[in-house]
Formats: structure tokens, sequence, C-alpha cells
């Protein structure tokens, strides 16, 4: 959850990094374009493999409801014992390879700023 009662602004915590960082799939409840926020950083989404237009609904209580209905798919139709696809596999190791390398520099540099 990255929820933070604003339909002007996504808020990204290390809710959303950490499943990137240890390279799982993941679904996101926050702020309305929390998704599309990461997609502009560069990182992939799973759109390919269930639905996420949840994240472009309008209240927190349709996100959610939506959000939920895509897991109830997750839950109903992917069988996680049998690993990821190389589909997948390829999101995953995007993200992670977009993280620790160029997004991370990234971020290093804006904390180095603020304190010159």
């Amino acid at each position: 959850g990255e929820f933070n009662c604003s339909n002007q602004k996504v808020f990204l915590t290390e809710k959303a990094s950490r499943p990137i960082v240890m390279g799982k799939p993941f679904v996101m409840f926050g702020d309305r374009g929390g998704l599309d926020e990461l997609r502009s950083l560069g990182f992939k989404t799973f759109d390919k493999f269930w639905d996420e237009s949840y994240d472009t609904l309008p209240t927190a209580k349709q996100r959610m409801d939506g959000m939920l209905q895509t897991l109830d798919y997750i839950r109903n139709n992917i069988d996680i014992q049998q690993g990821y696809s190389n589909e997948m596999l390829q999101v995953l190791q995007h993200n992670m390879d977009l993280y620790h390398n160029e997004y991370k520099q990234q971020q290093i540099k804006k904390l180095e700023q603020v304190f010159q």
C-alpha cells in the first residue's frame, strides 16, 4: 500500500521498491496513477499478465475493489508453483537492473544535493 489520500501526487515508498529489489511481481494499492508513476520512472509493471486498470479508478474504494478483483484473478488463474515465465522473468530482471543501477544512482545524487 502506498496511499497518501491524494489524487494530486503519487506517494512512493519502500513498499513499492521492495518487490522490485527482490525480483518479485506486485500489485500495488495506492494513489491513483501509482503504476503510471513507476512506468514513468522506467519500471515495467505487469499489465501483460493481469488487469492493472484498478490504478486509474477515481476513488480509493474503487481502486481497492479493483485491486482485490485482480488479486482474485491471480489466485484463480496463475499457478505460482510453476515458477515465472520467461516473459515475466524479463520484466523482473529489467526492474531489478534499473533499480540497482540508474534509479539508485539518481536517488543518491538527489540526496547528495540536499546535503551540499
